[in-house]
């Protein structure tokens, strides 16, 4: 089979990245990292004025396919969630895209039906309620809580709230609409597993944290997510988080989803709450492929495309591995409010940077330098020249070195983290 990607950090940070293909976009800022990393023959060069497209439009474009057909690609590897589009024009063409089902995507995405399949099979969630109508509010009788849109992502379209009033401030203001999921907030460590399926088998990856902090404006924000020690948690906390994962792997093997879904937890003391689903590769993925240790040793693409086509996995590990791994994966939208409004004077290059006195110093842009000590990689998809808004993909950071830290159940940033620093003076200072 040969499988191409639209440069997918999963398969290049996978020890066996030299199998894949990957599409380049000529303008797009990680084309050299990827091209340095990479076999030539290995590369198909997309010529666009743009400098991301996405796969929806990609395929749109009158000389994809022919360079599609020049490598007899026959497997397209999704970066993100499928689509109708996307699952016509696979068809059409005879190729194969490497994704769980759409249709099945899509449901799952949809908190509503996830808190009713969770309530259906007996799955530890919060208490919630599904108001269709303004009187179905006063069903709400415990406060505070956690108001989310059918299809929200990360922290957007997810809102705190002490009471009755903000849910009808946040209909108001038109922020949701019904109807929409309440479910009670429960304080506690909150959490993310990734699980890897197939018809029968199941192989779960290490614990990870979801680190949702303070911005610069006091906000509520998605910073990424941090790699935790398994020995963190007793030894009866991950029990029942493991007996509740595979509960839900059954749930979904049933529904014949197959490949890979991360399910976020939140576990107090040693009670584990499902919140939610996402089916579909995450921020955490790229890690996840690169050290195998986070996933029983094995190679994450290959178990994820082998669950994909319903083959046997290479094991059954319905359990969590015991690591003491700590990287981080960084989302830098987290910095979108300082950003928002100035214009970029230059962009910063994609590649391995050595952290110097809380400054970032451009290293490389070599794979290899990535296990250097005080290394980071750095990715975005910025643009010369243009006024930044919320909408721009800031891009990510991946660090081995830990970056936040757990005090009564809540993410806190370790004092003067010189890595934060360091991203914040270097976004700063490519802007006026």
């Amino acid at each position: 089979m040969n499988i191409v990607s639209t440069q997918s950090y999963e398969i290049l940070f996978s020890q066996n990245r030299d199998k894949y293909y990957f599409i380049t976009l000529k303008n797009n800022p990680g084309r050299d990292f990827f091209v340095t990393n990479l076999p030539k023959n290995k590369i198909i060069d997309i010529d666009s004025k743009e400098s991301s497209l996405s796969e929806n439009e990609l395929i749109k474009r009158p000389d994809f396919l022919k360079k599609l057909r020049e490598k007899k690609i026959n497997a397209y590897y999704l970066n993100s969630i499928s689509s109708s589009h996307l699952d016509s024009w696979a068809k059409k063409n005879k190729i194969k895209l490497l994704s769980p089902t759409w249709n099945l995507q899509k449901k799952l995405e949809n908190k509503i039906f996830f808190d009713k399949l969770l309530k259906k099979n007996k799955i530890s969630a919060p208490n919630s309620v599904i108001p269709k109508k303004e009187k179905d509010i006063d069903k709400i009788t415990k406060f505070p809580g956690v108001v989310q849109v059918p299809y929200s992502h990360g922290s957007q379209g997810t809102f705190l709230v002490k009471n009755k009033k903000g849910i009808l401030e946040l209909l108001k203001d038109k922020k949701i609409k019904f109807p929409f999921l309440y479910r009670e907030f429960i304080k506690g460590i909150p959490i993310g597993v990734t699980l890897v399926l197939s018809k029968k088998e199941m192989i779960f990856s290490s614990i990870r944290g979801q680190a949702i902090m303070l911005d610069s404006k006091n906000t509520n924000k998605y910073l990424g997510i941090q790699w935790m020690k398994t020995s963190e948690f007793k030894k009866e906390g991950i029990k029942n988080l493991n007996k509740t994962l595979a509960s839900i792997g059954k749930v979904l093997q049933k529904l014949k989803f197959y490949g890979t879904a991360s399910i976020d937890v939140i576990i107090r003391d040693n009670d584990v709450f499902v919140i939610e689903c996402n089916p579909r590769l995450s921020l955490s993925s790229i890690q996840i492929s690169q050290r195998k240790e986070l996933i029983h040793g094995y190679d994450f693409n290959e178990e994820f495309i082998k669950g994909l086509f319903r083959k046997k996995l290479s094991a059954n590990k319905p359990f969590i591995p015991n690591t003491t791994y700590e990287g981080c994966t960084l989302d830098l939208d987290f910095f979108e409010n300082q950003l928002s409004g100035k214009k970029t004077e230059r962009v910063h290059k994609v590649g391995m940077y050595e952290i110097k006195n809380e400054t970032l110093k451009y290293l490389s842009n070599k794979m290899k330098d990535f296990e250097k000590k005080n290394v980071v990689f750095i990715d975005h998809k910025l643009e010369k020249n243009k006024v930044l808004s919320q909408k721009d993909d800031y891009g990510m950071a991946i660090t081995h070195q830990p970056i936040v830290k757990i005090e009564h159940e809540t993410f806190l940033i370790k004092d003067k983290n010189k890595i934060l620093s360091g991203i914040e003076k270097l976004l700063l200072g490519n802007t006026k």
